[in-house]
């Protein structure tokens, strides 16, 4: 029996369901602009978003099998993370791989700061950048809970 014809994956893009595409050259002009930083190894791209970590989130981090040692980065005078926003981002399949993405410890909230910090740990580079997506265009609904590693449960972002 032979098998069909599978073109590879090379990226992964994520979309919550209150984020939409608003400009209809969205995917081409974000493959011309992965093809023009491909010499940057680009491999995580979104819209930047910064947050300090909450009690026990570093603790969580460390614990990561993806984490490599590297201290918090400083963000506003604190520990946090510069990170794409959940809502949209793009993330080249190999890293994916490469970190065994996503951490089988996520239950619902925190993926994004994880996917981030897990990124920095590699010392792979972060590509600030957002076109033609509008993200966070309904009022938040479904489940609200503690990010991830956060030890307080009643904490929300």
């Amino acid at each position: 029996m032979s098998k069909a014809y599978e073109p590879p994956v090379e990226w992964y893009v994520w979309f919550d369901d209150d984020s939409h595409v608003t400009k209809n050259d969205w995917f081409s002009h974000m493959k011309k602009y992965i093809d023009e930083k491909k010499k940057e190894n680009i491999c995580y791209i979104g819209e930047a978003w910064n947050v300090p970590w909450l009690a026990g989130q570093w603790d969580f981090i460390a614990k990561s099998k993806w984490y490599k040692g590297k201290q918090p980065d400083i963000v506003k005078g604190k520990p946090g993370i510069h990170f794409a926003t959940g809502g949209y981002w793009w993330l080249r399949r190999d890293i994916a791989d490469q970190l065994d993405w996503s951490d089988e410890r996520l239950t619902w909230a925190g993926g994004d700061t994880l996917l981030a910090e897990a990124i920095r740990q590699q010392g792979l580079p972060f590509h600030r950048y957002k076109y033609g997506v509008k993200i966070n265009d309904s009022k938040r609904r479904g489940v609200s809970m503690a990010p991830a590693g956060c030890t307080n449960p009643n904490v929300r972002r």
